[in-house]
Order: C-alpha cells, then sequence, then structure tokens
C-alpha cells in the first residue's frame, strides 16, 4: 500500500476482515508511515478519522469530516497557520442549509487545497460499509469525485464484504483493489505470543506452549488466530498456564460474551434463530438443513444466511460432497 503512494496512488483500496484482524491498527499504520517517511510526506498526507463516523447523514457530511481530518493533519506537521485559515472555512461551509451547495464548497476547498499543496489526499476511512450505508443515495456521485480527482485516494476499512463492490450495477463494482485480511498461521500466532511474553514479563506463557503443542493448536484453530483474540489468549494463559484447552477457551468466551451477546441480540428474530440453529448443529450445515431445524422456507434461509455472511456472522465454507 506504502509502495502504491509512493508510485502516485491512482488505485483505491479496500482491507475487508473479521473484527480484531487488525484493519483499524493497519490504517493507523498506515497513516504513521506517510508521516515518518520524509519523501512520501512531501508528496502526500493522511487523514485519520473516527472508527465510526456516526455523525455522517448527506455527502456534505463526509466532505467537511475529511477538512476536519485535514486540519488535524495539518497540526500534527505544525502548519498551524494553514490549519487555522481551513478550520474557519470549515465553519462558514457548515452554516450553509443548502445541501448541494454545502457539499460542493466542502469538496472544493478540500480539492482546492490539494492542487495547491500538490499533495495526493490519502483518505484513511474505518468501517467503509457504514459510511457506504448512510450515503447510498449518493454512491454514483462519490465514485465520480473519485474517479475523476487523482488529488484524492481512499483506503477504507470494513469487517465484512461490502456489496456495492461485488454487485453487479452497483456503483463501487470492480473499483476498489481489495486486500482479505485472515487470521494469522500457527507459526505467525506462536511468534507474536512469543514476543507478547517477552515484552509483558509472562515467561509461563512460553512454557505453556512448550508443555503442550497441541493445546496451543487446539486454541489457535477454536479462535480464529486473530491479533484480538491472541491478546486475549495470552491473559489467559498468563492468568493460570496450568490449565486444559477446554478450559482456557471457556474463560476466553467469559471475556467475550457481553460483546457477542450485544451483537447477536441486535440481528432481527428470524436470524437469531437462524445463527442459533448453524453454531448448534456444530458441523457446517446447508441452506436445506438449516430449513428442516427452523421450519423456514429455504428460500428465506438462503437469502438470510447470504445477508449473514456478508456481516461477517457465518462464514461459508465448499460444501463436501
Amino acid at each position: 500500500l506504502v509502495d502504491d503512494l509512493r508510485r502516485g496512488g491512482g488505485q483505491h483500496h479496500l482491507l475487508v476482515g473479521s473484527r480484531g484482524t487488525g484493519k483499524t491498527t493497519l490504517l493507523l499504520r498506515l497513516g504513521l508511515a506517510i508521516d515518518d517517511d520524509p519523501a512520501l510526506a512531501k508528496k502526500a498526507i493522511a487523514l485519520r478519522f473516527p472508527e465510526e463516523q456516526y455523525n455522517i447523514i448527506r455527502p456534505s457530511d463526509f466532505w467537511l469530516n475529511c477538512l476536519d481530518a485535514l486540519v488535524d493533519a495539518l497540526e500534527r506537521r505544525e502548519a498551524t497557520d494553514e490549519a487555522k485559515r481551513l478550520d474557519a472555512l470549515i465553519h462558514e461551509t457548515e452554516d450553509l442549509d443548502d445541501e448541494d451547495t454545502r457539499a460542493e464548497r466542502a469538496l472544493g476547498h478540500l480539492t482546492a487545497w490539494a492542487r495547491r499543496a500538490k499533495k495526493l489526499v490519502v483518505l484513511l476511512v474505518d468501517n467503509l460499509d457504514l459510511v457506504l450505508d448512510r450515503l447510498r443515495d449518493s454512491h454514483w456521485a462519490l465514485r465520480k469525485v473519485l474517479t475523476s480527482d487523482k488529488h484524492l485516494v481512499l483506503i477504507g476499512a470494513s469487517s465484512s464484504a461490502v456489496p456495492e463492490t461485488f454487485e453487479y450495477g452497483q456503483a463501487f463494482y470492480d473499483f476498489f483493489n481489495v486486500h482479505e485480511l485472515g487470521g494469522l498461521d500457527d507459526d505467525e500466532a506462536r511468534r507474536v505470543l512469543v514476543r507478547l511474553s517477552e515484552v509483558l514479563g509472562t515467561p509461563q506463557v512460553t512454557s505453556a506452549m512448550e508443555a503442550d503443542p497441541g493445546r496451543l493448536k487446539s486454541l489457535l484453530l477454536l479462535s480464529g488466530g486473530t491479533p484480538r483474540t491472541l491478546q486475549l489468549l495470552h491473559s489467559v494463559l498468563a492468568e493460570d498456564s496450568g490449565s486444559s484447552a477446554e478450559h482456557d477457551i471457556g474463560r476466553m468466551v467469559d471475556h467475550v460474551t457481553p460483546y457477542y451477546k450485544a451483537r447477536f441480540e441486535d440481528l432481527p428474530p428470524q436470524a437469531q434463530q437462524i445463527v442459533d440453529a448453524v453454531a448448534l448443529h456444530w458441523h457446517p450445515m446447508t441452506a436445506i438443513e438449516c430449513a428442516g431445524k427452523t421450519r423456514l422456507d429455504v428460500t428465506v434461509i438462503s437469502a438470510q444466511l447470504t445477508r449473514l455472511v456478508r456481516q461477517g456472522v457465518i462464514a461459508k465454507v465448499p460444501h463436501a460432497s
């Protein structure tokens, strides 16, 4: 991604991975990479946003958020006078009542600054799916801006596949270079845990892994091996390194139960019924088997399963014949 920016950008990117795979950290790391490389910092500036941009309702909100992020970036680079001038323009634009004028003015200030500064403006947008959902009536307009203005580069992240990027006929079909972030393999996960053990002074974690390699392999398989779950696994092993894998996974589940319970309860009742059936089946389940278990029509099951896969709640695997 950094090399692409060094070559001048021109390509927009989307990071897709389940929660805990490191999307937010990677976006922050990209911002630091731009700021810390003198040559790259001369031709690019990274705009960082809150993890969730709940204030977005209209396109003007998004472009104003970009301007706010640009002010923050300029302040980090100690360009305080320039930041103050932009801040004044933001306040003037926020007060406009007409949405089209407000959006046009906010975008105009952003692109005008980029042209004057002769810099790539890199938008590091977390939870891009949320932003696109809130701007669903303006997708084609947004694509037109990102396609026509070579000073803007969008690098977004999403915890699930974004339908607008892979459904034919949608505004962002075949628009992003998509990078899928999966879990770490066994060797990578072991190295992370060893490093955490060294940094945090918990040698009992390393000893537990060396004493029972099969226990670690089981825990990685069940937990998915994401950086977030590895951090949790480290804390569990540090507290009680002599337990069994079954006991460890139970304690990990205890830690995350409130989060997953809230996420489950956010699903519609029909989706809850389907997730419950798939989870308790343990093995991979076909739509027909799920229909038989839930007594719902198979077409309803298929549609719900597709939606749940996109949301990252259920994983789809090849059917074993």
